[in-house]
């Protein structure tokens, strides 16, 4: 995925929507308001605007794989959370493109973000975000262009322009819909949409680097409430089978529901095994690299190895975000000759249940 900045550069917005107008009306009529969203049609700054605390809000009746939506989010500085929601399957499953209201001119300002089972996932997208300067007026307009495998997102305010494109995204086009959501309490107003195409030529196909040392298919338990990680854990012929991103990364919120989802912080834990059969022809002691998000136990042969927690404003740093990169923990496991299993163990809050490994030196190795 690409990251562009750039300056403001005219008072429209691309593809024929224009800066300011009507919109969508903002009312019960238009908008489908999730159960678990607190939701207010009010007015707003001079504006007729949807205000939603928690959920999401779809279009009643508009549907499109390819398009152009974009609306105006309420500019105070408070921290919230501004989403725009395309190709959604429900309120639970879609592409998403969010300002975080608070971060104006930081590096994360602009983020993609797939809402997976209910659950964000922008820890496991931390290479998606650009800075955006937010200015100083009520209003700062998000859009999102997509197509095909392809979006751009631009935030717009009276100071500048932002962009940031997607050049692989999450979902196929199954999902038709589109919206908003919020996370703490944020106003949208002037919700435009066109389902016309647009030319997304420019952004470049993804370039992935086939890595032979990935494990890029896992064994998943079922989720379990996380009190703490079990003593001893074994592969079960009744665990499902899960494959990675072309990246590398196990999405695991595509594949498993967590129990607690939808409430952020207030979520519990959950948790799941990963697990991977290894062969070896001999002996050998092998390094291991991988991530977990966010807390994740290592087992080899049943028995724990290490134990890291990668979650946010962890590791004693009130600014850690619980980055995840494949290159970020080692740790090295002696091997049997024969089969061996490698087992994961992730416990998840919010933000993003994910991991991903490889094996540095696959000499005398098979992934069975």
């Amino acid at each position: 995925m690409r990251v562009l900045f750039a300056s403001l550069i005219g008072s429209t917005i691309g593809f024929g929507l224009p800066a300011t107008g009507e919109g969508l009306p903002m009312n019960a009529d238009t908008w489908d308001v999730s159960d678990t969203s607190v939701a207010a049609f009010e007015r707003v700054a001079d504006r007729d605007a949807l205000c939603i605390q928690g959920g999401a809000a779809l279009v009643k009746g508009m549907e499109t794989r390819d398009g152009v939506v974009s609306v105006d989010i309420l500019n105070t500085g408070i921290p919230h959370f501004g989403y725009l929601v395309f190709r959604a399957l429900d309120g639970e499953n879609s592409e998403e493109v969010y300002l975080r209201m608070h971060k104006s001119r930081q590096l994360d300002a602009l983020q993609y973000n797939p809402h997976m089972n209910d659950e964000p996932n922008w820890q496991l997208f931390g290479f998606a975000q650009a800075a955006a300067d937010f200015g100083s007026a009520d209003w700062v307009t998000l859009q999102v262009e997509f197509a095909g495998d392809k979006a751009k997102a631009t935030a717009i305010s009276e100071v500048g322009e932002a962009v940031l494109e997607v050049d692989d995204l999450a979902f196929d086009d199954s999902g038709t819909r589109v919206g908003l959501r919020a996370l703490q309490r944020a106003c949208f107003s002037n919700f435009q949409f066109s389902d016309r195409m647009p030319d997304l030529s420019e952004i470049a196909d993804p370039v992935y680097v086939d890595d032979p040392n990935a494990i890029t298919s896992w064994r998943l338990s079922p989720q379990s409430r996380f009190d703490a990680f079990a003593d001893r854990v074994h592969i079960s012929d009744e665990w499902m089978t899960a494959q990675t991103e072309p990246n590398g990364t196990l999405l695991i919120s595509r594949f498993v529901p967590k129990a607690s989802a939808g409430l952020f912080r207030l979520n519990e834990m959950d948790v799941i095994y990963a697990g991977a059969a290894i062969r070896s022809d001999e002996a050998r002691t092998i390094e291991l690299n991988f991530d977990v998000s966010d807390i994740g136990r290592v087992y080899l042969n049943g028995n724990p190895k290490v134990e890291l927690d990668n979650t946010i404003r962890a590791k004693g740093n009130a600014l850690f975000r619980g980055d995840f990169a494949v290159s970020t923990q080692t740790v090295f496991l002696d091997l049997e000759p024969g089969h061996n299993e490698l087992v994961i163990g992730v416990a998840e809050r919010t933000n993003g249940w994910g991991l991903t490994a490889r094996i540095v030196d696959m000499t005398g190795l098979s992934i069975e």
